[in-house]
């Protein structure tokens, strides 16, 4: 387990930054520290890296929670708040929130903080970590340290009435990325792939058997072939396969998805299938 120090990569002194926002709210700077899966994106809590940041924002947000189940869903500043003379809610609870007493909820449910970060002079230094692929396809990459925003969804917090807290909600593989393909669906996909670029290739060979983009095309049309089983023998879990897929340059992915909907425009940037 490693301490990674998040404050030294905001790209800009933290003493220079106006402590309220347009409205006058009151802002706080409070240092925290979370924990953070060091492997297998979101679902590998059995290992965490400790960061070290901060945060910076309104010293007391507010929202309206269920007085049944703790769910809320809007968190406001003081000053969009309802006015005094709509009805009560007799179902909810305006919780006044102390950002201070627990950063890391506050960095996960305000919408509000880290103004500075919308600068057009702001650049944040992020690592990366990978899951790497079987020789020839495509790494799976993701940002790292992950951020509480998206190690957690805001929209499935709590607050805990007898403990007076916000219970975070953890985001995992799936419900980021999406349920993980079958190895029957994989193999599907792998087929349709194949077959895209069947007369593509039967063009290239007979035009020019040995150049280079026929070489490439073979290739790539190998790889898909061996795709499954090189997945399974990697050990590749099935949710990060669609991020693998081997590229070629001479698939335009945008302009067929263009040509098969008017609706979508081709972009020149995206040459993968």
């Amino acid at each position: 387990m490693a301490t990674i120090n998040m404050m030294k990569n905001f790209g800009i002194e933290l003493d220079d930054i106006d402590m309220t926002d347009e409205f006058g709210t009151e802002w706080i700077r409070k240092e925290y520290t979370y924990k953070c899966p060091s492997h297998n994106y979101l679902n590998g809590w059995d290992k965490t890296d400790t960061i070290e940041t901060v945060y910076l924002g309104p010293k007391t947000i507010y929202f309206y929670a269920n007085n049944e189940t703790g769910e809320f869903e809007s968190v406001f500043r003081k000053h969009e708040l309802p006015d005094d003379t709509m009805e009560p809610d007799e179902e909810t609870t305006l919780i006044a929130f102390d950002c201070g007493s627990d950063p890391l909820a506050a960095e996960v449910i305000c919408d509000y903080h880290n103004n500075f970060m919308d600068s057009n002079s702001y650049q944040h230094e992020v690592g990366a970590k990978t899951v790497e692929s079987p020789e020839g396809y495509e790494n799976f990459d993701y940002p790292y340290p992950i951020h509480p925003d998206e190690l957690y969804d805001d929209l499935k917090c709590i607050w805990d009435f007898e403990n007076k807290k916000v219970i975070l909600h953890k985001q995992t593989n799936e419900s980021v990325i999406g349920d993980a393909p079958t190895w029957a669906d994989i193999r599907e996909h792998r087929l349709v792939l194949l077959s895209n670029t069947d007369s593509q290739y039967d063009v290239m060979v007979k035009i020019d058997p040995d150049g280079d983009d026929t070489a490439e095309m073979k290739a790539y049309r190998q790889l898909l072939r061996d795709l499954p089983e090189a997945m399974q023998t990697a050990g590749i879990p099935r949710i990060y396969v669609d991020s693998m897929y081997p590229r070629t340059t001479l698939i335009d992915f945008g302009q067929v998805l263009a040509d098969g909907d008017p609706d979508l425009v081709a972009d020149e940037d995206i040459k993968f299938p």
